[in-house]
């Protein structure tokens, strides 16, 4: 009825978007902006897009767009940063959340992002301080207990970093990574049967997950269950070499290693 229209493309590009139909939204928004070359929401979404497929240099391409058109666009800051922390450039992450959050003082996920910059960057008592806040602001984000957590269990804090997995699985039960981390501060407590849980149901609720096979096979190594441990290993060890994984391979193969060196020692 009215194919000139930039609006109703625009929409139409997120609601594909959210169906997982991402070439139907970039034509979509590339429609919309031709329609309307200085829509900066298009470019926006359109980045957003670009993002969920890899195409990083794409999305910042259009976030450095949306920003030309709207210098206090907070969430295209907020978005922009997460594209450069995930290329490594914590840097210019840093200065896009800073000034996210200068825009929008009350960004729950502004705060967030900052503090796993931080953390990446060995700044723990920085990033606590910034996950503090965005569970001020959003005390329901079960990302943010779960990315605090990690932070404490790193500083030593085990009953912190429980009480936060915890928390983070309340909010959200079905959450693989806290229960692979609470059986991570259960084994470090010597809790070995109480790890072993934890990394079982995080297998179940995620069958492929080669990070809690190998980790319980730690803990069965540990408790000298030398078959079920060679079985995780060998199981984590499959999975790790589909997703290309190769850090968790090499690990595989040297706990393989050294239980076939118990064995021979007996």
């Amino acid at each position: 009825l009215k194919p000139d229209y930039s609006e109703a493309y625009n929409n139409r590009g997120k609601v594909k978007s959210d169906l997982g139909d991402h070439s139907g939204a970039i034509a979509d928004y590339e429609q919309a902006l031709e329609l309307k070359p200085d829509d900066a929401g298009a470019y926006f979404n359109r980045g957003i897009v670009n993002r969920r497929l890899g195409h990083d240099s794409e999305a910042i391409a259009d976030y450095d767009r949306a920003i030309k058109l709207k210098p206090d666009y907070a969430g295209a800051y907020n978005n922009r940063g997460n594209v450069k922390s995930n290329l490594g450039d914590h840097i210019g992450a840093m200065e896009d959340y800073d000034r996210a959050i200068e825009l929008k003082p009350d960004d729950a996920r502004a705060y967030n992002n900052r503090g796993k910059v931080k953390a990446d960057l060995g700044d723990r008592s920085g990033a606590m301080a910034d996950y503090d806040r965005a569970i001020e602001l959003k005390p329901d984000d079960a990302a943010v207990y779960y990315n605090r957590g990690v932070v404490k269990a790193d500083l030593g804090d085990h009953s912190g970093a429980m009480a936060d997995y915890d928390r983070a699985i309340k909010i959200k039960p079905d959450l693989t990574k806290a229960y692979n981390n609470r059986g991570k501060v259960k084994a470090d407590l010597g809790n070995h049967r109480g790890a072993v849980a934890e990394f079982s149901r995080a297998i179940e609720l995620k069958p492929d997950y080669a990070v809690a096979y190998n980790n319980r096979g730690l803990v069965y190594a540990s408790l000298g269950d030398e078959k079920k441990a060679r079985l995780d290993y060998l199981k984590a060890k499959k999975l790790a070499e589909q997703s290309g994984n190769e850090r968790l391979v090499h690990l595989c193969d040297e706990a393989l290693s050294k239980l076939d060196n118990e064995n021979n020692n007996q």
